[in-house]
């Protein structure tokens, strides 16, 4: 069972709900103050991370370990990299008009 232990904010007694109850408010036994019960969430369990193989084939490589979100960055910067390299070398233009 998960269980949520605290303080309360006022007489500091130790106090413990079930985990179920997060986001509600529990009432302190001895002094009968309120406090709202926010679990603590760490960046681990909501970004995990992914391994990341960076380099050509045959060539160097570079191996690393980086939250979901930012191999995503980093896949999307890339691809605009070469998205943007491809126009260079081929002469595409891209007119936008005013």
């Amino acid at each position: 069972m998960n269980v949520i232990e605290f303080d309360c904010q006022v007489c500091k007694s130790p106090l413990e709900v079930n985990g179920k109850r997060k986001n509600r408010v529990c009432v302190c036994p001895d002094c009968g103050s309120t406090t709202k019960i926010i679990p603590i969430t760490t960046l681990a369990e909501t970004d995990p991370s992914v391994d990341v193989q960076l380099g050509l084939p045959g060539g160097a490589c570079l191996k690393t370990n980086v939250s979901r979100s930012d191999s995503g960055k980093m896949a999307f910067t890339f691809l605009g990299a070469l998205l943007a390299l491809v126009g260079l070398f081929t002469g595409i233009q891209i007119n936008r008009k005013s």
